[in-house]
């Protein structure tokens, strides 16, 4: 029975999740075609960057050690409890609340730091966007304390649906209101990051959360956070200044660079999250349970890993040869023109080389969790990140802005690999099996890619310009499922055992009659 609950709630947070992800893809095509990709929408982002940079460290903290620290108190009274939980919500709100203060005072050094390219109007503009900002980092913080009580208490659909509202937000502050100029979504993106500790109040309270002043440094609870959280401030200070310095070495060259970056990133992002954190999801209970147990632990990362294999070849075949029509049916209206779509999907492509990259990783870093090994993660996402680093400076220099991206995809799949060689040293893979696989998928990704590059760039259904949005969908979706087929039809006549796998429970779920799954 509890398994049971456990498997229904993970399938309502996917789907809640895979719903706030597709609302943010909405919420970047609003914002395309109001905004379009110019000096407004770089002030607009550099702006919306200075919070993470401020406090990217602390959310990251509260978000991985609070759970883990407040378990240790689950035999304690409710009022001990209570204690440690507002004592935390105190001291976390008073650092965020002055840290908001030193970043609205000293708004226009962190721009020019960020974005050192910004001269005149657009540093301007981010400046009074980043004073806008700054006292989101409260709210932010607030949210993720939330986040934290609640699933302790085991309240998760309510946590995971905190990134609808703010999603809601700044679409109908920008429908609403985007006629009388980008503030609108600077403001509206204030009050997103206020609703996502807003809609978890209620609940927050109804859980037993009350309220009262304390600010007890001494507190043997905050005093494990702050010992617990060193590794990740160091990890994720990294990840912060990688990001930093894409931003910094976009600043540099045309307007509208760090915005169609930001789009690209978000859709190569988004196609590829949905479907891996929900295998993360999945799997991730199956391999702590089999973690003791050698023979088990194996053969579950070894089926994670493969099926990774098998979603990422068809995702990174369609997003490649599909990148076009996709960035034209995602923003190409209002302000957003052709141009911006030919240097987005130029973008989107090279990004998308790297998503078996985090696909592999998404898994393996849950692995290495599962077997309490966070130093691990910790370790290679550091070096990872110093590859990225490197990369963005070495190949900006000679391709540009599409050099930050293929840096951030050649370091995507750095990681991977490197996390894949540091388990296969841990527990036994059959790296022959993966090796066939690998070959088997790229050679059907390929047969896929080059169909549905026949089909829409030189065959019988080439998508022109100006073309309706709803035919470019059509041709978008009819397309891409024929290269999906292809891509099954193919891994089939290689003799695919891994897919076979897969398909014969599913068929066999739904009731096909055994004669037709001899086939398999």
């Amino acid at each position: 029975m509890l398994a049971g609950r456990a498997a229904k709630s993970a399938a309502a947070i996917m789907i809640i999740s895979a719903l706030s992800k597709f609302l943010g893809l909405f919420r970047e095509s609003v914002i395309a075609a109001f905004f379009g990709a110019g000096s407004e929408t770089d002030a607009y982002r550099v702006a919306f960057e200075v919070p993470s940079v401020l406090t990217g460290v602390i959310y990251a903290a509260i978000a991985t050690t609070f759970i883990p620290v407040y378990s240790d108190f689950k035999n304690e009274t409710r009022e001990r409890r209570l204690y440690f939980v507002n004592n935390l919500f105190n001291i976390v709100t008073l650092i965020t609340a002055l840290i908001a203060v030193f970043g609205m005072a000293a708004a226009p050094l962190l721009v020019k730091f960020i974005a050192p390219g910004f001269e005149g109007g657009t540093h301007e503009l981010a400046v009074k966007f980043t004073v806008l900002l700054c006292p989101s980092v409260v709210f932010l913080a607030l949210a993720y304390l939330a986040n934290g009580y609640l699933q302790s208490n085991r309240r998760f659909a309510i946590t995971a649906f905190m990134g609808i509202p703010l999603n809601l937000t700044v679409i109908f502050s920008v429908i609403l209101f985007g006629s009388a100029g980008i503030e609108a979504l600077a403001v509206g993106s204030l009050l997103a990051m206020a609703s996502q500790f807003l809609i978890q109040a209620p609940t927050l309270f109804k859980e037993g959360y009350r309220f009262f002043p304390v600010f007890d440094f001494k507190e043997p609870g905050f005093r494990k956070v702050l010992i617990l959280s060193v590794p990740v401030f160091i990890s994720t200070a990294f990840n912060e200044a990688s990001i930093l310095i894409d931003k910094m070495l976009a600043s540099g060259f045309d307007a509208g660079s760090i915005s169609v970056l930001d789009y690209a990133s978000k859709v190569n992002g988004i196609a590829g999250g949905i479907f891996f954190s929900s295998l993360a999801i999945v799997l991730f209970p199956e391999l702590a349970a089999a973690s003791e147990d050698a023979g088990k632990f194996a053969k579950a990362v070894t089926a994670g890993l493969k099926t990774v294999i098998l979603i990422s070849f068809p995702i990174m075949a369609v997003i490649f040869v599909q990148r076009v029509p996709i960035i034209r049916l995602l923003f190409e209206r209002g302000a957003f023109d052709p141009v911006n779509t030919k240097t987005t999907s130029a973008l989107l492509g090279f990004y998308s080389i790297g998503i078996m990259g985090s696909g592999v990783t998404a898994l393996l870093n849950r692995t290495f969790y599962s077997l309490k090994d966070t130093k691990t993660p910790m370790v290679n996402g550091i070096l990872s990140i110093c590859v990225n680093i490197v990369l963005s400076f070495i190949f900006a220099r000679i391709w540009g802005i599409f050099g930050l991206a293929s840096a951030s995809a050649f370091a995507s799949l750095f990681c991977g690999l490197s996390l894949f060689i540091r388990i296969g040293k841990r527990i036994s893979l059959r790296f022959g099996d993966m090796g066939k696989l690998l070959i088997k998928c790229g050679a059907a990704a390929a047969a896929a890619g080059s169909l549905m590059y026949f089909l829409s760039s030189r065959g019988v259904w080439p998508l022109h310009e100006g073309a309706a949005s709803v035919t470019v969908f059509l041709k978008l979706a009819v397309i891409s499922s024929a290269g999906f087929i292809a891509y099954i039809c193919m891994l089939f006549i290689l003799k695919t055992s891994e897919l076979t796998h897969i398909v014969k429970p599913v068929l066999k779920k739904f009731g096909w009659p055994e004669s037709f799954l001899k086939i398999f």
